[in-house]
């Protein structure tokens, strides 16, 4: 599901404007400092799933991203979680 998640936050930042490869390119690394994840109900095999991303918070240098992902068509929640990420330099130091 982890993936999955990734996969949303590109996504969504993409739909803003922004993409990694982009921001990479700029100097701006964004890694994960925590991901959490909690499972409501097992995907099976052949599942076709959405997941919905949303941005929790922005607190300089950190980006927070909530997820659900959800099993298609009948909206059954699989799975909710939270990432938190710093923006650094790519030397790993925090950018504001």
């Amino acid at each position: 599901y982890i993936p999955w998640m990734e996969l949303g936050r590109t996504e969504f930042l993409r739909q803003y404007g922004f993409s990694y490869r982009q921001c990479e390119a700029e100097g701006y690394l964004f890694p994960l400092l925590t991901v959490s994840c909690r499972y409501h109900a097992p995907a099976k095999y052949d599942d076709l799933v959405t997941v919905e991303t949303a941005l929790k918070a922005i607190r300089s240098p950190y980006l927070e991203f909530t997820y659900k992902i959800t099993r298609e068509p009948d909206g059954l929640l699989l799975v909710s979680g939270e990432t938190k990420q710093i923006c650094t330099t790519k030397d790993g130091k925090p950018r504001r």
